[in-house]
């Protein structure tokens, strides 16, 4: 299951290095279009800001999987360590119910969207709204991956407490 996760990281990794190369590509192309050549480009804004959302939303799962998501950890610093552990337990759940909840309202979303097409670009709408549900995938694989990390953690612990292995 381990590989599993890696790899899907690894690919979101790779689309996402892919799109934030496209995105400074187009954003370049649209800054000297307009400024230099003064005929902006119709199509390069909405580009930039659909590639930003999919950027967005595949990066939130590979920052809370990496553990690179902003904390606030004055309160739990100073409690004890079981407390602490249950707390991570917790958000983690708690994050994991959030994710399913999103999963379900982007899909209703996605496909409420199927006819409407973006205008400047001429896709429909929903290719952009896809990103959701799959952050949202991505997001509950990795809180599960998580979940059985810490458990394994705190049973460890209770373990070695208990004066076993």
């Amino acid at each position: 299951m381990k590989k599993i996760i890696d790899g899907t990281e690894k690919l979101v990794s790779r689309v996402l290095i892919a799109l934030l190369c496209t995105f400074v590509s187009i954003v370049i192309v649209q800054v000297v279009a307009r400024y230099i050549f003064k005929s902006p480009l119709t199509w390069t804004e909405q580009t930039a800001r659909y590639m930003f959302i999919w950027m967005i939303m595949l990066g939130i799962p590979v920052t809370f999987r990496k553990n690179m998501n902003a904390a606030f950890d004055l309160v739990t610093s100073r409690m004890d360590k079981k407390i602490v552990d249950f707390i991570n337990i917790f958000n983690t759940l708690l994050i994991t119910f959030f994710a399913g909840y999103y999963f379900f309202s982007s899909m209703h979303l996605v496909f409420r969207s199927t006819k409407t097409i973006a205008q400047g670009i001429n896709i429909p709408i929903n290719y952009v709204y896809t990103a959701q549900p799959i952050c949202a995938v991505l997001l509950i694989l990795y809180c599960l991956e998580k979940l059985v990390d810490d458990i394994k953690i705190v049973s460890a612990k209770r373990v070695v407490r208990k004066g076993g292995v």
